[in-house]
């Protein structure tokens, strides 16, 4: 992850405790950098305008503890700051000695998950306790989870993924394989004994299904998988699910078992503790069979954007439906649409956010790291074959575009960096 978006997720998140592992020490010197910037830009800002308040991500940078570790592992002793060694700035006391008072309960943040936004800046969800309560029973039911079955950890720490192959693994007492690099998945399923899994339609694709011997469950999500291929898999499987869970739904939102025979893809049905409904353009439900935005509502609904309400207002809404036992409502902005036997088939998207390799990315964002590069009036971007284009006018020439492709790979996370930048 660029070190400008490390920068603005801790600003963001106000965090004050960040655990490194020592082979990325350098990252802590390119945050404070960046931090810096952003200080001296707001500084600048409050300086030249006649309010005496500083713009948005000026003011100092904040304050922060480092820990440098081989292995994170947090000890009591750690918490009290009396074993652990910081960073620079010095060991982990103060900050560490005395946390805040947390009210904690069902309705409080847990943790933050970071999506692409159409700004230029990504946008933080916040996922409440009650959000991985829901998707740990949920999900331990879905997958008949059992304290003998070893789950494999697909998605990294920080997709949202992670948490349906991490938290209900663990609370079961199962087995979870970690893999040690991004594309050491298929080590872990021929090697490892892994029984069930949840991944993305293009991973499962480079598996070799005759050597997944011990494979018996498989949920694919965050792309559409080909007819194709899930009856194949459905065929070899003893279980093989369907399903749609973005961020602000806590990876769960609606899933289905897939049958060797079924003729169409579809995503199921509503998760536990949660409806689905199509909604035409004036907020109403569908009738049968008519296609509209897809809104859940339920337990796991997330709590909104961070610090971005004028984002959270328009999707995060009251429940007309049911308001007392489900009075939290997100319009996903897929369109969708009930088939005859109660299942939701997935249409398409209503906006330009699109899925790279089950990662979600707004277009308008990879344009908004293009449109300022010195010599670009106009920029596009499209997705061609599974990969992002960037269309840029006028020409620019090589040595140029070199430039800019190397600036993208530090502003960007590595899947929203186009494959191919072409000059019109």
């Amino acid at each position: 992850t660029p070190a400008k978006y490390v920068a603005f997720m801790l600003r963001d998140t106000g965090c004050r405790l960040v655990v490194l592992h020592e082979s990325h020490a350098a990252m802590q010197q390119q945050v404070e950098a960046e931090d810096a910037a952003v200080a001296a830009a707001g500084s600048a800002s409050s300086t030249s305008s006649t309010s005496s308040t500083s713009s948005s991500g000026g003011g100092s940078p904040p304050q922060r503890t480092w820990l440098m570790a081989k292995h994170v592992l947090v000890s009591p002793l750690d918490v009290e700051g009396q074993e652990a060694t910081g960073g620079e700035h010095g060991g982990a006391g103060g900050i560490l000695a005395a946390p805040p008072e947390h009210p904690g309960g069902p309705g409080s943040t847990c943790s933050i998950f970071y999506t692409s936004g159409s700004t230029g800046n990504p946008k933080g969800v916040a996922i409440r306790h009650r959000n991985c309560h829901n998707l740990i029973h949920w999900w331990s039911r879905l997958v008949e989870l059992q304290e003998d079955d070893v789950f494999l950890q697909f998605s990294s720490f920080s997709f949202i993924m992670s948490l349906r192959q991490i938290l209900p693994t663990l609370h079961v007492g199962a087995r979870l394989v970690v893999p040690l690099g991004r594309l050491d998945y298929a080590h872990g399923v021929y090697q490892l004994g892994v029984t069930k899994m949840a991944l993305t339609p293009s991973a499962l694709a480079t598996l070799q299904p005759q050597r997944c011997v011990d494979l018996k469950i498989v949920q694919v999500a965050g792309e559409a998988p080909s007819l194709a291929q899930a009856q194949m898999w459905a065929a070899r499987l003893s279980k093989f699910f369907i399903g749609l869970g973005p961020t602000e739904l806590t990876a769960h939102a609606v899933t289905g078992q897939f049958f060797p025979m079924d003729p169409q893809v579809n995503i199921g049905f509503p998760v536990t503790s949660a409806a689905a409904d199509i909604l035409d353009p004036e907020g109403q439900q569908c009738p049968g069979g008519g296609t509209g935005e897809l809104a859940a509502a339920g337990a796991n609904v997330a709590a909104g954007y961070l610090n971005r309400p004028e984002l959270t207002a328009p999707h995060f809404t009251p429940n007309p439906f049911d308001p007392v036992n489900k009075p939290e409502m997100y319009c996903t902005g897929d369109y969708a649409r009930r088939l005859e036997s109660g299942r939701i088939q997935f249409i398409g998207r209503r906006d330009r956010q699109v899925k790279i390799r089950g990662f979600r990315v707004e277009l308008a964002h990879i344009c908004a790291a293009i449109a300022p590069f010195e010599g670009i009036s106009k920029v596009e971007v499209v997705v061609r074959n599974k990969e992002l284009v960037a269309y840029l006018a006028p020409s620019i020439g090589e040595d140029k575009l070199k430039q800019l492709k190397q600036l993208l790979r530090a502003q960007l996370p590595e899947y929203m960096v186009p494959t191919h930048l072409v000059e019109m």
